[in-house]
Parts: C-alpha cells; structure tokens; sequence
C-alpha cells in the first residue's frame, strides 16, 4: 500500500534512448584514426586515467590528452545534435 511504481514504459525508454546513444557513440568513434579511437575507448570505456593510457599506448601524456580532448569535443557536437532531433 502507497508504492509508488515506475511506468515499464518511462523505464523501457530510458533502456531505448541509453541503448540509442551508446551505438551513435560506437558509430561516431569508428570514425576516429586508430590511435584516437583507441584513447578514447580507453577513457570512456575502461575509465583509465590519461597517464596510464599513455603507458599502454607508449605515447607521450600530451598527444593522449590532445586526443582525448579533441575526440570529445567532436563526440559531445556530433552526440548533440542526435539528442536535440
């Protein structure tokens, strides 16, 4: 008596919309050069920290963060303009 039940279905579109984003963002890093591709995969995906990602990648910290940085900024315009249509 009095619980409170979510809708399956604001549920089930939340499921939809997060489902949606992540093949948009699978989509938009395919995209990328291989190394930038797999900089970014290792901070969005695996949350490493830049340094790390420079060890395994056996670049300098500066070229990780420049192209992390850039990646993100071409993902967070391209990923807008999917959530704002």
């Amino acid at each position: 008596q009095g619980e409170v039940l979510t809708s399956p279905d604001s549920d089930l579109n939340k499921i939809l919309v997060s489902n949606e984003l992540k093949a948009a963002l699978e989509k938009e890093l395919s995209k990328f050069g291989t190394k930038q591709q797999l900089a970014l995969k290792f901070f969005i995906y695996e949350q490493e920290r830049i340094k790390d990602i420079s060890q395994i990648m056996d670049l300098p910290i500066g070229t990780v963060s420049s192209l992390i940085r850039r990646g993100q900024e071409i993902l967070r315009k391209k990923l807008k303009k999917l959530i704002e249509s």
